[in-house]
């Protein structure tokens, strides 16, 4: 199976996260979302969203383990998904 993988930039910091593999963008976008709006408030991306954006930066194809690097696209942003404010 191709995974998508996606890291999340913290424009405050100025650090990519660590890669994450998903089975699809949207399932990416659903988990951030998640991190933002749900679970720990005291995390960095619960409380500034707003620092904070997704981008797919490859994939990684489970069966031949080959990770393929891509010229980062943005697929989510932390403003664009808080529903608190």
């Amino acid at each position: 199976m191709i995974h998508v993988v996606v890291s999340v930039f913290d424009s405050a910091a100025e650090v990519y996260g660590p890669p994450m593999l998903f089975a699809a963008a949207g399932a990416a976008v659903r988990s951030f979302s998640d991190a933002i709006n749900g679970g720990d408030k005291s995390s960095a991306v619960a409380q500034h969203p707003d620092d904070f954006v997704m981008f797919k930066i490859g994939t990684f194809d489970d069966v031949k383990g080959e990770f393929l690097a891509l010229e980062h696209v943005q697929i989510a942003r932390g403003k664009d998904l808080d529903l608190v404010s």
